[in-house]
């Protein structure tokens, strides 16, 4: 009988995002070896099954933590040919580039995986020659704002256009969070055969209705995610401004954390929000369970996204969604069912469809429960989970194991 399939994933930081883990787990527990390449040991995590971790340390450090690693990878030298060290040096050009390349790859050579899976596209070009040559396939995921954003940023787009087709090129599957996203990829250069839809998961066992709901004092809105630009935060301010002016005794809690902090604190003066915004930062993902059964309404406000998971959470736990009709969003939200889909930077729309519900909670309650049973029927972790067996099978001389 054939061995378990086994991958190797590259790109993750220890302990990854929410959304990563629950994947990686679901893949273990299915019987699929999984290694994991990161700078730090996860130490709890290997004490499953069919879990190992490779030492992969981050070239972004300083240089006497460089050094210092750069000593340690020596310990990967003996799997490696004069050769082959050659190939991966051949097309950088300067003394920097090459060493750069030799302690990026050094852990990876003798490779003894099926299959390599990269996260976050734009983190594989370096890599993708290498496993080509040993003839490992490739699996890279391509996610909201690699293609909606990266690709338009002046003094970069170039640069990313040019990564995002070599990589298209020379991968064996891309994995796209949406039908959106996949039709965005094809501008670029993706052929549509190479691609594969496996939209985001929850595990609607931990994501579930409070039993026994209380009536919020404060008509209370609630969003998860990065503080970053793109998650459109200033027009959800700007909605929950609309809303207090208009009678509606409304809360906002914005969980997460991220690098527009103090511009969203100075935006929240500015709009004499300060009692009714609340940043409680960065949470575990009981607590935000918890804030997510105690709120009324979930609220998201971005302007780009491919699936939101925050989204499918909030679903999960049985909250009505407000959200923009961003990247793929209408692929979890139905307008009219689960909540209300507006237009991207409409603060004014945004809150008469949150003042709807906030008047009516006969109509919270029905779109709520549409919500979960739209989880529980497409967007259940079991149901993720099998898609990606299905995907990793292409790759498995018996697919029957997966």
């Amino acid at each position: 009988m054939n061995k378990p399939l086994k991958i190797i994933i590259i790109g993750v930081k220890w302990p990854p995002e929410t959304f990563l883990q629950r994947l990686i787990d679901g893949l273990t527990l299915s019987g699929v070896g999984v290694t994991i390449a990161a700078s730090s040991r996860p130490k709890k995590w290997l004490n499953g099954n069919f879990r190992r971790w490779v030492w992969a340390p981050s070239w972004n450090v300083n240089i006497p933590k460089r050094m210092m690693n750069s000593f340690r990878l020596l310990q990967y030298l003996p799997r490696w040919t004069a050769a082959e060290l050659k190939s991966i040096t051949l097309q950088k050009k300067s003394f920097r580039e090459k060493l750069r390349s030799i302690y990026l790859h050094l852990p990876f050579g003798r490779p003894q995986w099926d299959l390599v899976y990269f996260p976050w596209v734009l983190g594989a070009e370096r890599y993708l020659d290498w496993f080509v040559s040993k003839n490992i396939p490739i699996v890279v995921s391509l996610r909201g704002s690699m293609i909606n954003i990266d690709p338009y940023i002046p003094g970069k787009s170039d640069q990313v256009r040019k990564t995002l087709q070599t990589v298209f090129q020379k991968v064996s599957s891309i994995h796209c969070v949406s039908q959106d996203i996949l039709d965005e990829a094809v501008r670029f250069g993706l052929d549509p055969a190479k691609a594969c839809i496996i939209r985001p998961a929850v595990d609607p066992l931990f994501f579930i209705p409070s039993e026994n709901k209380t009536v919020n004092h404060r008509f209370t809105l609630i969003t998860t995610g990065s503080l970053i630009w793109r998650k459109g935060y200033e027009y959800a301010l700007m909605t929950i401004r609309s809303l207090v002016d208009q009678g509606v005794d409304a809360e906002y809690h914005i969980i997460g954390d991220g690098p527009e902090r103090q511009r969203f604190l100075y935006t929240i003066q500015d709009l004499d929000l300060e009692r009714r915004v609340i940043l409680p930062g960065k949470l575990q993902p009981e607590a935000v369970r918890d804030q997510l059964q105690k709120a009324d309404v979930f609220l998201l406000s971005s302007l780009s996204e491919g699936i939101s998971n925050a989204v499918l959470e909030a679903m999960s736990c049985g909250l009505p969604v407000v959200t923009t009709d961003c990247g793929g969003i209408r692929e979890a939200v139905t307008n009219n069912v689960e909540g209300f889909v507006v237009p991207l930077r409409d603060p004014v729309v945004l809150a008469r469809s949150v003042k709807i519900l906030a008047e009516n909670q006969d109509l919270r309650k029905k779109m709520g429960i549409a919500a979960r049973q739209r989880v529980l029927k497409e967007f259940s972790l079991e149901n993720q989970i099998e898609d990606w067996k299905n995907l990793l099978s292409n790759y498995s001389l018996d697919s029957s194991e997966l």
